[in-house]
């Protein structure tokens, strides 16, 4: 109930700025309507635009909520901790990509013309956003606060991306859409495995819950491990191609030392991560019932190791087999993504 009674209170006021925002955009254009805003705008350059930046940026104050970046974070662990697990999967992964997609649809459409006004606002709230994510991160003892506080990183890095977007363009817009795709499967797998391992009221989400794991359920762990490694970023896992477009993509934007901090950001991540992996399967089992934990049974062995191995293949691509769609094939995709924005 406090959870609830918190993100009600911080969603209804960043609700008010989106209003607020809105209508000051509508003062100055005379419209709310997706791509006419973006044609008036360019009509207006040159002239006083001061009430359409003020609005976009009440606006943008509301995707930062949204998203959990720095200011704007205080909610996310306390309201994923108080969630059940598929809902607070939900929130991490799918509800990110919707608020990513219509931001991006209104920055590089309608608001382009503008767009640099906040460049400098955006560096502050990246650097802000991963050294504060990362704090909280690495002091979690619950798995699921954890995992909470990662969002918050992963956050950091696609904002790298957005950032960079006015530079290195359609690179930078493919590289989010392709790292959204890479943290949507690496957060359902981890939420919904722990999902699953907690189920019948046996909560077990702590680290220490999680000892010697391996050597009693060694398919879950396996997969749990997968998970871990794409969202820390390793080699051979979706994640890590997602963070190394968005890292080049940075560089070449000129943004050299927020790609360094990003880097830096996911050298700490291993910490969290690998904390989980160490525990699963180099110390001896707790002393908990392990027995209590169901077996996996159904389909749902088939779907997360489906899900496990769509992060296998989006890191290794098409390596084996020559032309079976990999990473190019995805990095296409995402780039017909990106074009699509500007379908009116």
């Amino acid at each position: 109930m406090e959870a609830s009674f918190q993100y009600l209170v911080l969603g209804s006021l960043a609700g008010i700025f989106f209003l607020l925002g809105s209508a000051f955009v509508y003062a100055g254009l005379g419209t709310t309507i997706l791509g006419e805003m973006g044609n008036r705008l360019d009509t207006l350059m040159g002239k006083d635009v001061s009430l359409v930046i003020i609005g976009a940026t009440l606006i943008l104050a509301t995707f930062l909520f949204k998203i959990s970046a720095f200011p704007f974070q205080n909610w996310t662990i306390d309201v994923y901790d108080g969630s059940s697990l598929p809902v607070s999967a939900f929130m991490a992964a799918t509800f990110k990509v919707a608020i990513f997609g219509f931001i991006l649809r209104l920055m590089l459409v309608d608001f382009d013309p503008i767009r640099d006004t906040w460049d400098t606002l955006f560096i502050v709230v990246i650097i802000a956003t991963l050294l504060y994510g990362s704090f909280l991160a690495i002091i979690q003892k619950s798995l699921k606060r954890m995992l909470a506080a990662s969002s918050i990183v992963h956050t950091g890095y696609l904002l790298i991306a957005f950032v960079s977007i006015g530079y290195a363009g359609e690179s930078a817009a493919s590289s989010i859409i392709y790292y959204l795709v890479a943290y949507f499967l690496s957060a359902m797998g981890a939420f919904g495995l722990i999902s699953y391992i907690a189920a019948d009221e046996h909560v077990r989400v702590t680290y220490e819950d999680f000892r010697g794991f391996a050597h009693v359920h060694p398919y879950m762990a396996a997969m749990l491990s997968v998970f871990m490694l794409s969202l820390a970023g390793i080699p051979s896992t979706i994640g890590f191609v997602g963070k190394f477009y968005i890292f080049t993509g940075a560089i070449e934007a000129g943004y050299t030392f927020l790609a360094v901090c990003g880097v830096v950001a996911t050298f700490v991540s291993v910490y969290y991560y690998f904390k989980l992996i160490a525990l699963m399967y180099f110390y001896p089992a707790c002393d908990s019932d392990w027995k209590d934990v169901p077996s996996l049974k159904g389909i749902t062995p088939l779907t997360i190791g489906l899900i496990a191995l769509a992060i296998i293949w989006g890191g290794i691509g098409n390596t084996f087999i020559a032309y079976f769609p990999g990473v190019d094939f995805l990095i296409d995709t995402a780039r017909l993504s990106y074009m699509s924005l500007f379908i009116k």
